[in-house]
């Protein structure tokens, strides 16, 4: 098997990015359907908003199911409730992306997703399934995952192939 150049792997990425995406990724403007590939994308980053508002604006007013969950206010919750607060801007911005048929939206959504994964799943080997944060993270996960085997499956790949 021939190894690839750098510039050929550069192409394909540029290919699957504006071809099957920058046309595809997003609201229609015919018939305003989402589709199928960055729908299920759409949709995480809406749960994201979904989910944190609630979560930031108890954190700051202190709400005492949030206080229960995550304990009292001090610099370390503070701390979480800005980098909260980030993931929801972040997602809003990048629906408003995806609305707009801005090529950029998908890549950022993987990147964003795969952070979020990332750190979730550390939390459940740190925390445990005992907190009701961890429990809300792995369904989150769970959402985020079948959003990117979506994704991947509809750029026709095999949700474990490695080729491009």
């Amino acid at each position: 098997m021939r190894q690839q150049s750098p510039d050929d792997l550069d192409a394909k990425i540029d290919n699957v990015y504006n071809e099957n995406f920058l046309d595809q990724s997003i609201l229609s403007p015919s018939d305003l359907t989402m589709k199928k590939g960055t729908f299920p994308l759409v949709a995480a980053l809406v749960l994201n908003v979904a989910i944190l508002i609630p979560v930031v604006s108890g954190l700051l007013f202190g709400v005492p199911y949030q206080t229960e969950a995550l304990g009292p206010l001090t610099d370390g919750c503070l701390i979480l409730t800005s980098i909260y607060a980030s993931i929801t801007i972040v997602s809003t911005v990048l629906v408003v992306m995806h609305i707009k048929r801005m090529a950029w939206a998908i890549p950022m959504t993987v990147a964003l997703f795969s952070v979020q994964i990332t750190y979730k799943l550390i939390t459940v080997l740190l925390v445990g399934l005992d907190n009701p944060v961890v429990i809300a993270n792995v369904f989150v996960v769970v959402v985020q995952v079948l959003a990117l085997m979506m994704l991947w499956s509809s750029m026709g790949k095999g949700f474990l192939s490695a080729k491009m």
